[in-house]
């Protein structure tokens, strides 16, 4: 899913129930290519980058695989 969002803008994922916040997500700025996010999650989520996130899980080598 893509979602366009401007400058303070949010977003958030739950269950589908529609009343469980999972995370939320604000756009916070958008400069030039490069966009800054800010993730609200629950205190038992982790809120990774993807690329520290496949390195985790294949214990520590990221092209492991």
């Amino acid at each position: 899913m893509v979602l366009a969002s401007r400058n303070c803008e949010s977003a958030v994922v739950g269950r589908a129930n529609g009343v469980e916040r999972l995370i939320k997500n604000a756009v916070i700025e958008v400069r030039d290519l490069t966009g800054k996010l800010d993730l609200e999650a629950g205190d038992d989520f982790h809120v990774r980058r993807w690329v520290v996130w496949e390195w985790t899980c294949a214990g520590g080598r990221p092209d492991a695989g």
